[in-house]
């Protein structure tokens, strides 16, 4: 529950922000505040991931000769085969508080790589051969 809310909390002070963005102020029910009182502050994004341990945050490789690795694999006899291939990495996704590489088995985690793929990478269906592989993407967080 706790990283429902404060992932809750991020995206509504995201919108917050891009609406006051022209006014330079936020409001709300009992104050008015500023870009400025904003400045430098965590506003509940964990600013740092926990320290790195090698035994406990590498989860297992990806075996690509395996179609449950692979997001989207055209069939190797398809009849209607495109002669164009398309090779989709879908962007960051891992955004947690504890995390620093993907789970490529993590169910929620692939559910959010197929909607990029429905969402962004359908532009290419019917054209293309669409190959897109699970990986073991570093989280968005290990940038701070």
């Amino acid at each position: 529950m706790k990283k429902t809310t404060t992932r809750n909390l991020s995206i509504l002070l995201g919108l917050l922000l891009m609406n006051a963005c022209n006014n330079k102020e936020i409001k709300n029910e009992s104050a008015v505040i500023s870009i400025e009182e904003l400045r430098g502050k965590r506003l509940g994004v964990p600013v740092k991931l926990p320290p790195f341990n090698p035994d406990n945050d590498i989860p297992a490789p990806p075996e690509y000769s395996e179609a449950e690795c692979w997001l989207q694999l055209p069939a190797h006899f398809d009849k209607e085969k495109q002669a164009v291939d398309v090779f989709w990495v879908y962007p960051t996704l891992l955004s947690d508080d504890s995390t620093y590489l993907m789970d490529i088995y993590d169910s929620s985690l692939r559910a959010k790589a197929c909607w990029t793929l429905v969402e962004q990478a359908s532009v290419f269906d019917g054209q293309a051969n669409i190959y897109a592989p699970y990986y073991r993407q570093n989280n968005i967080r290990i940038i701070n």
